[in-house]
């Protein structure tokens, strides 16, 4: 059985779970879907190599599938898809979050699929560049001086680390902690853009700056108790990273569906007050039921 409520609620929807979806699953669903900009870079770069430049053959291929895999997003999931600097851009000039109806949103018909259908080898390799510098990033190795904190992160057991993440990122302290980080960093960085940066900008909960903030302070003691000084992931070192992008949205949404259970225990630690809003769909049976976190014994 999926999720049926009497209120829509909207949803995003990561890359595990739309390439995994049997076709039809999707669009039986009672949620709506709201599409962001990491998922369609996910999906133009899947199974890329990081080589600069593809062979026309390869170029074809991955035209191929990239077309297909935003048709099935298209007919499944909706036609809706947000754009982070559009959306923190608004935020910034608007003094409103980027959750309410009016804010910016892009028609994946008339931009994504024009750009997909443009795509030169060239720009591939701009893509895999910029996913090299976030697989630094989402690499990053633990500084001397943090050495007590990162090893006392590294002896928590799964359940210990997920709590403190929750207990430090969810409460009342928290959750004013990371809205004024939001309100000093993005407002210093956009300032220094040449963007306009209104009074009433004061990112909250609801707002994406203030998820963007939440994700990434949360990568860095999940990554060094999963994976110490190592890389997240070696093949495609990036998406761990990507993987909180996802979990920024939820800030303008109501939940989340994704077929990754590691991303949506840390969508469980960040978004206490969206919990019943996690649903899992299970690749084997292809069930969707709402998450629930399971600890080893």
């Amino acid at each position: 059985m999926h999720p049926r409520g009497e209120t829509v609620k909207t949803l995003i929807i990561d890359k595990s779970a739309l390439l995994a979806a049997p076709l039809g699953l999707l669009k039986t669903l009672d949620f709506a879907f709201l599409l962001t900009d990491t998922l369609l870079f996910e999906i133009g770069t899947a199974k890329l190599g990081q080589d600069k430049y593809l062979s026309v053959e390869e170029e074809s291929r991955a035209n191929g599938r990239i077309r297909a895999n935003l048709k099935k997003a298209l007919e499944e999931v909706g036609n809706t898809w947000v754009d982070r600097e559009s959306a923190i851009r608004w935020e910034l000039e608007s003094g409103v979050s980027a959750a309410v109806e009016n804010a910016p949103r892009f028609n994946l018909l008339e931009t994504a699929l024009p750009l997909i259908l443009s795509c030169s080898s060239g720009l591939y390799g701009q893509c895999m560049e910029y996913e090299v510098r976030i697989g630094r990033l989402a690499s990053t190795a633990h500084a001397p001086r943090d050495e007590e904190y990162f090893q006392s992160v590294r002896r928590l057991k799964e359940c210990e680390v997920f709590d403190l993440l929750r207990r430090d990122h969810c409460s009342p302290e928290g959750r004013i902690r990371i809205a004024k980080e939001a309100k000093d960093v993005i407002g210093r960085r956009a300032k220094e853009l040449g963007y306009q940066v209104v009074p009433s900008f004061d990112p909250g909960p609801g707002w994406l700056a203030f998820g963007m903030i939440l994700s990434k302070l949360v990568f860095l003691p999940w990554k060094f108790w999963r994976y110490g000084d190592e890389p997240a992931d070696r093949d495609k070192p990036a998406n761990p990273w990507f993987d909180t992008d996802y979990i920024a949205y939820r800030a303008i949404a109501d939940g989340l569906l994704s077929a990754d259970r590691e991303q949506l225990k840390l969508a469980w630690a960040c978004w206490s007050e969206k919990e019943s809003s996690i649903y899992y769909l299970d690749t084997q049976d292809h069930t969707i039921s709402q998450f629930r976190p399971e600890w080893p014994q």
